[in-house]
């Protein structure tokens, strides 16, 4: 976003490849103000006008130029997708509307879908979390969704679960204190045994 005219900020960079087209599409979170300034700005409180930007690569070494990848006509940030079994893609991301307040009517998770990078999108279903939540990340278990997402004020995080991508509801579970946007990678690589996690602890 450097050359970008106006770009103060880029957050929350994650990437998903497009199997078609054979191009990995990096996305993330940018206020562009063209005259604008990041200097002074209260992020952290004050809600800003973001949208999702994206560029793409075919080997992580050169990058197409950055350009808007999904503009639903107010603030959004915290994009994440996922392929979908039948083709296209899962995308969920933030409203990023409202104060950091608990009272907020946004502040929380909705999902869309897409065939295609760069839409259309399908009307945004949501939202799917509570107020106050932000970091989504997606992910399979058996043959339903589980979403986890961090409760940013609270220090804590949720999930929510569903069979389709669609209905949604709550999930319980329990992790490690201090996480902070995580996200959940499948790999072929074989787990690692209790013992060897132990002795990595201890080095």
């Amino acid at each position: 976003m450097a050359r970008v005219p106006g770009a103060l900020n880029a957050w929350a960079p994650e990437f998903f490849l497009d199997r078609l087209s054979g191009l990995y599409h990096l996305i993330w979170s940018s206020v562009v103000e063209p005259g604008g300034t990041a200097e002074g700005r209260d992020f952290e409180h004050l809600t800003q006008d973001h949208r999702i930007w994206h560029c793409t690569t075919e080997d992580f070494r050169t990058f197409s130029a950055p350009g808007i990848f999904f503009d639903p006509g107010h603030s959004v940030i915290d994009a994440t997708v996922r392929e979908l079994d039948g083709g296209g893609f899962l995308m969920a991301f933030k409203d990023e509307r409202g104060i950091n307040d608990t009272a907020t009517a946004h502040k929380d998770i909705h999902l869309t879908t897409f065939d295609v990078p760069r839409g259309p999108y399908t009307t945004p279903n949501g939202p799917v979390t509570p107020s106050l939540a932000e970091g989504p990340s997606l992910f399979r278990r058996g043959d339903g969704w589980v979403m986890i997402f961090d409760h940013f004020l609270e220090g804590r995080y949720g999930a929510t679960r569903s069979p389709d991508g669609i209905t949604w509801e709550p999930l319980s579970l329990d992790l490690p204190d201090g996480m902070r946007h995580a996200s959940v990678l499948t790999t072929s690589a074989p787990a690692l045994e209790t013992s060897a996690l132990d002795a990595l602890a201890a080095h």
